[in-house]
């Protein structure tokens, strides 16, 4: 047998063998349900998984506009916040400081005088005997008290229902005095002039007392006629009243 004729059934064999391949080839190619059987699974799971994770947040979180819209606003909070810090407070000084007003007395004795000038919360005080003591204070009121001083005296002041109650020391000796409230012309004048101080305190019942210093000397004071000029040194002046504010 020749070599040709041994071939026959050998090609015979490699063309089955290639049309048979052909033809898996074509039926993969053009069979689409081939295809999808194919297709990974997870890859449709993860296009799946986004919408629905998308859906379930939708559902269980609530509108923003709701939760947002019942807050207090940031003005509302500080509001409340700073409120109770501005609130009005009460007068650091008793009424009867506050007004202009001046109260004059006397000690048990009668020998001492005191007279004290009050203004918004400020006071002074004028102490005289008319012969030899005498002594200007000034200080503020706290509460129903006010404290003066003029170097080492010292004097407090107290509200009572009679007026202002007086303690307190003045070049060594004691005062205790109860001051009721005065009405013009009654009340607490003073002159200062050409390096001369003069003081005066008028009753209610139109007496005075006062003195004049200079230099450290003093004397007894002219008559006062409280609107009335006074004669002094041989000029004439015009005491004015003394008022809380005042400082000496």
């Amino acid at each position: 047998m020749s070599a040709t004729s041994n071939l026959g059934p050998v090609v015979t064999l490699v063309a089955a063998v290639l049309v048979g391949t052909g033809l898996v080839t074509a039926d993969v190619l053009t069979d689409p349900a081939h295809t999808r059987a194919e297709t990974p699974v997870a890859t449709a799971g993860a296009s799946a998984t986004p919408a629905a994770t998308t859906s379930t947040a939708s559902a269980a979180s609530p509108p923003t506009t709701a939760t947002t819209s019942d807050a207090p606003s940031t003005a509302q909070t500080v509001a409340q916040t700073v409120a109770p810090t501005v609130a009005p407070t009460t007068p650091a000084y008793a009424a009867a400081y506050l007004s202009p007003a001046v109260y004059v007395g006397r000690d048990a004795t009668r020998r001492t005088s005191v007279a004290v000038a009050v203004r918004d919360g400020k006071v002074a005080a004028y102490v005289c005997d008319g012969k030899s003591l005498e002594s200007w204070l000034t200080g503020t009121a706290a509460g129903t008290t006010a404290t003066l001083a003029a170097g080492t005296d010292r004097l407090t002041t107290e509200v009572t229902s009679r007026g202002l109650h007086v303690t307190g020391t003045v070049h060594g000796r004691p005062v205790d005095v109860t001051a009721a409230l005065a009405s013009a012309p009654a009340g607490l004048y003073r002159l200062d002039t050409n390096g001369t101080t003069v003081g005066w305190i008028v009753q209610p019942d139109g007496t005075q007392v006062g003195l004049r210093s200079r230099s450290g000397v003093v004397a007894p004071a002219p008559v006062l006629v409280p609107g009335r000029a006074v004669t002094l040194d041989g000029q004439q002046a015009y005491p004015q009243e003394v008022s809380g504010d005042d400082r000496f």
